[in-house]
C-alpha cells in the first residue's frame, strides 16, 4: 500500500493478526472496558475510529464505570475524537451513561455551547432523551443556569416544532418553569410563558408562583401577568378531571373528536380520496357560476329571467304541453346559485381541513381569494348583491376550520404531554390524551408527538 498508515491502526492489525478475536466481546459481558474505550480516552482519533468501523457495537458498550467509549473521550476533554466518531455513526449521541446522562446533556452541563449545537444538528432527536431523573437537557440547563444553552435549546426547540418537550417533569414534578422560579431566573420564565402552564403543580402541590423568591418582583409581575397563581387558590387536578370523566360529552367536545379524527384516525388514502371529491364539487360548482343557470340575461343592471316556457317552446315542438315558470324563476335562480355558493364554499373549507399545517397558512390565502373571485362571477347575475355573496363565501371557508379544527388544535396545544404522565396531569392533558386515544394507541415515551 502506498498510503502512509497511521503507526496505531497498523499495531492494531498486528494484534488482530496474533489474536482474531481481539476486538470480540462476548455478549454474556454487559460492561467492559474494551479497546474503544482505551483509544477514545486517549484521543487517539483514527484507531478509535478503525475500530469502530469494523466492531461498530463497541461504541454502545459502558465500561465497570457505567461510561461510554465517547463519554470518557468528553470527559477527557478529547472533543475532536467525539466530532469524528458521532460524525461515523450520530446515534451514538443517544448513548446513556451512567444516570442515563448522553452526550448531549454532558455538553449542556458543561456550557460547550458549539459542541451542543454540533450534537442538535446531526441528531435532532436526541434533545427528547432523558435522566434516571426524567430531567431533559432544558432542565439540566436551567437547573445550572446555563442562560446560553437554554436559549439555544429553546430556539432549536422552537424551529423544529418540538416544544412538546419543554413542559415535561423531573423525578419531581417540576417542570422547568419550577426550577426557572427556583433559581429566580427571571429571562427564562419569560421565555417560557407562551410553552409552559403557568400554574403546572409538582408533587408536592406547588406552582411556580409558589416557589419564586418573594423578593424577585420582575419574574413575579411576569408570571402573574400570565395568570399565575399559588397552588392552594387552584383546584385539584385529580378532581377536575373526575368530574370531566364522569360528565356527559357535549356537542362542543364532539369537534375536540372530528379533530382528533382527522390527525389521527383519517389515514392518507382517505384523506387524499376526500381532497379529490371536494376539489371535483369545488370545480363544478365554480364551473356553474360561469353558466348562470335558467340562461339568465341583463337588461342594462336589472336581471331578466326568461320564463321556462318560453325557452322550452323555441327549442320544442310548439304542440308540446309546458308549464309557465316564469313568475317563480327569478327565485328559483337566486336560490340555486346561493346553493351552490354554499356548497362551494363548503368545498374550499374541507380543503382547509384535510390539508396539514404548515401547508393551511399557505392555502387560506388563496382558497379566500379564491372564493372571493367566486363570488364576483356570482355577483355578475345579480348586480348589487355581491356582499351577501361574499359574505357566505367567506364565512363558510373561514368558519368550517374555525368551529372544527382549530377547537382541536388549542386543546392539542395545551395538553400535549409525554405518554409518560406518572408525574401529575391536568385537564387540558386528560382531554387531549382521550380523544386522541378513540383513535390511536398511546405513543410510547421516546416517540415525537405530532
Amino acid at each position: 500500500m502506498n498510503a502512509i498508515e497511521d503507526p496505531d491502526i497498523v499495531h492494531l492489525y498486528t494484534k488482530i493478526r496474533n489474536n482474531p478475536h481481539y476486538l470480540e466481546v462476548p455478549s454474556e459481558m454487559p460492561f467492559v472496558e474494551s479497546p474503544l474505550h482505551t483509544a477514545a480516552s486517549q484521543g487517539r482519533t483514527s484507531l478509535a475510529l478503525e475500530i469502530l468501523r469494523l466492531k461498530p457495537l463497541l461504541g454502545k458498550k459502558l465500561n465497570l464505570d457505567g461510561l461510554s467509549p465517547l463519554h470518557l473521550a468528553l470527559s477527557n476533554g478529547h472533543t475532536n475524537t467525539v466530532r469524528r466518531l458521532v460524525k461515523h455513526n450520530p446515534v451514538l449521541i443517544r448513548v446513556p451513561g451512567r444516570e442515563g446522562i448522553t452526550l448531549l446533556h454532558y455538553a449542556v452541563e458543561k456550557e460547550d455551547i458549539d459542541l451542543l449545537i454540533y450534537f442538535l444538528l446531526i441528531c435532532p432527536s436526541s434533545i427528547n432523551d432523558m435522566t434516571v431523573r426524567d430531567e431533559t437537557v432544558v432542565h439540566i440547563a436551567v437547573r445550572n443556569e446555563n442562560l446560553r444553552a437554554f436559549k439555544v435549546l429553546l430556539g432549536w426547540a422552537g424551529r423544529t416544532l418540538n416544544t412538546t418537550v419543554l413542559p415535561w417533569r423531573n423525578e419531581e414534578g417540576n417542570t422547568v418553569m419550577h426550577l426557572a422560579a427556583l433559581t429566580n431566573q427571571s429571562q427564562v420564565i419569560k421565555s417560557l410563558i407562551r410553552y409552559v402552564h403557568v400554574n403546572e403543580k409538582n408533587l408536592e402541590g406547588k406552582t411556580a408562583l409558589d416557589i419564586l423568591n418573594p423578593e424577585n418582583v420582575e419574574a413575579r409581575k411576569i408570571l402573574i401577568s400570565a395568570g399565575a397563581k399559588k397552588g392552594s387558590s387552584l383546584v385539584d387536578d385529580a378532581t377536575s378531571c373526575e368530574n370531566y370523566l364522569k360528565s356527559t360529552m357535549t356537542r362542543k367536545e364532539s369537534l375536540f373528536l372530528f379533530g382528533a379524527y382527522l390527525d389521527y384516525g383519517l389515514s392518507g388514502n382517505m384523506r387524499n380520496a376526500f381532497l379529490v371529491v371536494v376539489v371535483l364539487i369545488a370545480t363544478a360548482a365554480f364551473q356553474a357560476a360561469l353558466t348562470p343557470p335558467f340562461w339568465i340575461s341583463h337588461n342594462g343592471t336589472t336581471p331578466v329571467f326568461p320564463s321556462i316556457t318560453s325557452v322550452y317552446n323555441e327549442t320544442t315542438s310548439t304542440n308540446s304541453t309546458s308549464t309557465n315558470f316564469g313568475e317563480n324563476t327569478p327565485l328559483i335562480a337566486k336560490t340555486s346559485v346561493i346553493m351552490n355558493t354554499i356548497a362551494f364554499s363548503l368545498a374550499m373549507g374541507t380543503c382547509t381541513i384535510l390539508t396539514n399545517a404548515p401547508l393551511q397558512k399557505l392555502l387560506l390565502p388563496s382558497l379566500a381569494l379564491f372564493s372571493v373571485s367566486y363570488a364576483v362571477l356570482a355577483w355578475g347575475i345579480y348586480p348589487g348583491t355581491e356582499g351577501q355573496f361574499n359574505l357566505v363565501a367567506l364565512e363558510v371557508l373561514y368558519a368550517l376550520p374555525i368551529f372544527t379544527i382549530f377547537p382541536w388544535k388549542i386543546i392539542r396545544m395545551k395538553g400535549r404531554i409525554r405518554g409518560d404522565i406518572c408525574y401529575g396531569y391536568n385537564l387540558d392533558a386528560v382531554k387531549y390524551l382521550t380523544f386522541r386515544s378513540a383513535f390511536t394507541k398511546l405513543r410510547t415515551p421516546t416517540e415525537s408527538d405530532g
